[in-house]
């Protein structure tokens, strides 16, 4: 990978195409800018299972691509959950910064 970009169109492709693919949606893409890093936020859900129950999980990812590097940052929860706890997942994720 050589830019941010080519780490998106990878991570994405992996994700659609990875063993969640039946059941993988995307629920939002585009870029952002955390403190002062630009990047690419992938929401989405898919059905994991947990104690041998199938449930419906939604994740946050914020994708960064700096100084040769690709970093991956994520949050996730139940669907369920996810209106108590977006808000927590989104302000933690938005929390991060590259040193230096």
């Amino acid at each position: 990978m050589e830019n941010l970009d080519d780490f998106y169109n990878s991570y994405k492709a992996t994700a659609e195409n990875g063993p969640r693919e039946k059941q993988f949606q995307i629920v939002a893409s585009s870029p952002i800018e955390v403190n002062g890093s630009k990047g690419h936020l992938l929401e989405t859900t898919f059905y994991a299972e947990i104690k041998s129950k199938k449930i419906l999980v939604h994740q946050l990812d914020y994708l960064f691509y700096k100084d040769g590097m690709s970093f991956l940052i994520e949050g996730y929860s139940s669907n369920n959950a996810w209106k108590k706890h977006e808000s927590v997942i989104r302000t933690s994720l938005q929390s991060f910064k590259f040193k230096g």
